[in-house]
This record gives C-alpha cells, structure tokens and sequence, in this order.
C-alpha cells in the first residue's frame, strides 16, 4: 500500500518589534471630552512578535481598542488586549506577542498642575551631608475628577531612605497618587541628591581665652579652670569649617550644687550652626 502524501510547509521563526497603535471607539468619543491633545499614554508602546515569518510578513500593525466600557472619570487607566491587523484589517492570530496587553492611561476629566514634595525618612551616616535636592520635574499635571483635584496642593513622592545614601546620586522615585488620579508622564521621576562628606579641623585652645559660660555657681563661691588648655575637633563641610575660627566655639560649665573642692567636671561644647563636634 503506497504511503499517504501531504503538503508540508517549513518556515523559518522570526520576530519583529511592532510600534503600539490605537483606535477610539465612536462611544468614547461621544461619551468622553479628552482634555490636552487628546492623546491616550500606551504602555508598552512597543511589542516583540514572534512565530512564522510569513506571517509576520503580513503585519500592518499591532493595535488597542479604546471603548467608553472600560473608562470612566473614576477608572482614568485600564489594561486592553492587543491585537495583530493585516493590511486589510483582518485579525492575525497565529502570532505570539510579548505582552498580550497594554496599559492604556486615557485623558478625560479635569486637569490641574501642582508642584512634587520630596520626602525623606532616616538620617545618612555619620560625616555626610544632603547639600541639595532637584526634582525633575518639578511640576506635574495631574488628570482626574474636579472635585478630586480641588483639595491637592501637591504630589508627595514616596520617601527617599537617607540611611542607604552614600554619595551624590540619582535615583527614581514613585509618586503617591491618590485613587482616581493620574498622570500622563511616567510615574517615577527622577531626584537628584548632591551629597558632600564632611572634613574634621583640631583646634587647641587655652582654657583662660575660652568664651565660657559658668552656671549655678554657689553664692560666695568662685572657681579656677586648672586644665591649662583643651583641643576640640569639629566636623563639617570643607567650606564651613575654613569660615570659623576657635573663637566662634563657645563653652558652657554647669557648678550646680558644688561646693568647694576640685573636680572633674564635663564642658559643653557650643559650635557655630552646621557644625558637629567629634
């Protein structure tokens, strides 16, 4: 008995990268003012096809349905499907995408612009200082409900941990949106923080030309520093520290409820603003 024959068709497996169209259903339109230009945000805005290289050939673009049934001014973004079109506008399935669906972020409502609030929790190690912080950008404009919008005065982002801050960074940090609130950039923005690490200076100083404070000395009392002279070192930022001099150091002493004797007793070391003692 002769063997059955058939026609067999080997093609090679390819891929391509298709750019993210879309289309808005008259429903939208009608239902829906789009504010600005009007121009949803697609996420991704690209797509990886994959399988049959004829039919990939046949590709004329990967699209999103836009409908007025999956938005609403309360629901501003929303994931739709997909889909791969011929030049005739006949569905292509045969395809595999490397995502099957898009985030679809759709303009309608109200639109306001406040400014970004950058918010910090921790401290950065010890020697180190936060000199400047830049937001970029510094203003965003939010979309959604009037009366949503009316009570935001700004955008706070979710908080910067200082304690894993090393050096002058750039970082992207979230936004807290509120429900029923969205943007048209990005969700994260980008904060610069300029970090600078602190230089120590020793300063010896004679106890007799010290400015000092005495407290809660006993009345007929008086009192006589013995330790001739003390070296303080303080830390801080380079241009700080050259600006001061010993004489800038201020010292407290507390004689509370001493009488007479000698005694070992602490200092208080005053420094000038922006500066620590080591």
């Amino acid at each position: 008995k002769k063997p059955q024959a058939t026609k067999v068709l080997i093609d090679k497996i390819d891929q391509k990268l298709q750019k993210v169209t879309y289309e808005m259903s008259k429903d939208l339109t009608d239902t829906y003012t789009l504010i600005g230009d009007g121009v949803p945000v697609i996420t991704p805005d690209k797509v990886t096809i994959t399988g049959p290289k004829s039919d990939i050939d046949r590709v004329s673009e990967a699209k999103v349905l836009i409908e007025a049934k999956d938005f609403s001014e309360e629901k501003l973004v929303a994931q739709l499907p997909i889909k791969l079109y011929d030049a005739e506008g006949v569905e292509i399935t045969s395809l595999s995408l490397s995502t099957d669906t898009a985030e679809v972020k759709l303009p309608i409502g109200s639109e306001k612009e406040v400014t970004i609030k950058v918010n910090y929790t921790g401290t950065l190690k010890e020697g180190l200082v936060l000199i400047n912080t830049i937001v970029s950008p510094e203003k965003v404009k939010l979309i959604g409900k009037s009366e949503l919008l009316a009570g935001i005065k700004e955008i706070e982002l979710e908080p910067i941990d200082l304690s894993k801050v090393e050096k002058t960074d750039l970082i992207q940090v979230a936004m807290k949106l509120p429900d029923g609130v969205m943007t048209l950039i990005d969700n994260k923005v980008n904060v610069s923080l300029e970090v600078m690490e602190e230089e120590s200076l020793e300063y010896p100083i004679q106890t007799n030309e010290m400015d000092l404070t005495v407290i809660g000395l006993g009345e007929n009392l008086t009192y006589e520093i013995l330790t001739p002279n003390i070296q303080v070192v303080l830390s801080a930022l380079p241009n700080k520290l050259l600006g001061y001099t010993k004489e800038d150091i201020k010292f407290s002493l507390d004689l509370t409820g001493y009488g007479t004797g000698e005694y070992q007793l602490p200092l208080t070391i005053i420094p000038p603003a922006d500066v620590r003692v080591v």
